[in-house]
């Protein structure tokens, strides 16, 4: 894994606000095998496909209340804004916040997403392919 090369994915797809899916792509191909964002702190932990693993974290964002349940409904509708309208990152953060999301984890490979509450409980999503 190419730590400068995952660094720069991150920060460009936020930036650029790149579809979900293109994301998951680059890092893919940066060597990425699934990463864990931590809300709360805004930290992202990669871990690669040899076992190697860094944390990143993502400087001048806010806190952010976490509801103290997962509301899976609303992570859904979080989804969709973030999709539809190409919302900034921050602005996704803030709304699955909103909707009790704790963390959340990427497998790559598996082309999933698993919010987790604070509560215990889970939604997962499928990651679908890249479009173009």
């Amino acid at each position: 894994m190419d730590r400068e090369l995952v660094k720069g994915v991150s920060e460009r797809s936020k930036r650029e606000r790149w579809p979900f899916p293109r994301t998951l792509e680059a890092l893919k191909e940066a060597g990425v095998a699934s990463y864990r964002f931590d809300v709360a702190t805004c930290e992202t932990a990669f871990l690669g496909s040899q076992g190697e693993s860094f944390a990143e974290p993502l400087t001048g964002s806010e806190s952010v209340e976490i509801a103290p349940g997962l509301n899976p409904a609303a992570v859904i509708a979080a989804i969709k804004h973030h999709m539809m309208e190409r919302t900034p990152f921050l602005d996704f953060r803030r709304e699955v916040a909103l909707a009790g999301v704790a963390t959340w984890e990427v497998d790559l490979l598996a082309r999933t997403c698993t919010y987790f509450g604070r509560d215990g409980a889970t939604h997962v999503e499928q990651v679908p392919a890249v479009t173009p």
